[in-house]
């Protein structure tokens, strides 16, 4: 509405510009000045219409069976050692359920190719994916590497991003120790209780359910259960679209 306004008014000062002259420069500065507000105007719709939804999801427990694969190790490399079943998994880490035997857990994850051979979980890969393909929607894989071997789990985490989900995606990994600074609007994880430096995070924290966390306190949060069916996840999304749009 206010284009064509702007645009006949225009074709006026045209015109009428040669019996016009000083009120013609006076009605070109009017012009300019009219158009950055419509400019701004649309830029700001545009900002408003464009603004993504941008999911950060975690890597081990989220998208690689970090669990069972390290209790298969576990057995394997020390048979007839006591073990803590899956069922029995209260704890984020695993040090705090194995007080007696730490050197030995550490030897496991510290085993060259741990990471690079954590099996997909059930659909992960799949809904990651096709959750990168929706309609205002950016995906970053956001994972913690283990400082006491960076020299295989930083590597690996990227070697197992490449093999099973693609190169693509080696551009949208972000490692770091600290996630409460990264960028985002929602973030999957199985772990329930994430600190860092930013103690107001962007992003609201979707519990990945896993293990060890089946019986922790919500408090205010949502669940994803899996991947599969892929309804849930997909419900959680587009509520948080929603959430943003709303914001905006």
């Amino acid at each position: 509405m206010l284009g064509r306004l702007f645009l006949n008014y225009g074709k006026k000062i045209c015109a009428h510009s040669k019996s016009r002259h000083v009120n013609f420069i006076g009605d070109i500065r009017f012009l300019n000045f009219a158009s950055s507000i419509v400019n701004t105007r649309n830029n700001m719709s545009a900002s408003r219409r464009l603004k993504d939804l941008i999911v950060l999801v975690d890597m081990d427990g989220v998208l690689a069976e970090f669990e069972g694969y390290f209790l298969e190790q576990y057995k394997q490399k020390w048979p007839g050692e006591p073990f803590v079943s899956l069922e029995e998994r209260r704890t984020f880490y695993l040090y705090d359920q194995y007080p007696d035997c730490r050197d030995k857990v550490q030897d496991v994850l510290n085993e060259p190719g741990f990471f690079r051979k954590l099996p997909p979980i059930e659909g992960a890969v799949d809904a990651v994916k096709e959750m990168s393909t929706m309609n205002g929607v950016q995906v970053f894989i956001c994972t913690t590497p283990m400082i006491k071997n960076y020299q295989y789990s930083v590597v690996e985490k990227y070697e197992w991003i490449e093999e099973h989900m693609g190169r693509y995606w080696l551009d949208r990994m972000i490692l770091t120790c600290d996630k409460t600074v990264i960028k985002g609007d929602i973030l999957i994880d199985d772990k329930h209780f994430i600190s860092g430096a930013e103690k107001r995070p962007s992003w609201k924290h979707i519990l990945f359910t896993s293990c060890h966390n089946h019986d922790v306190p919500l408090k205010g949060r949502k669940r994803l259960d899996g991947w599969v069916p892929h309804k849930a996840w997909i419900d959680l999304l587009e509520d948080a679209k929603e959430d943003l749009q709303r914001k905006h």
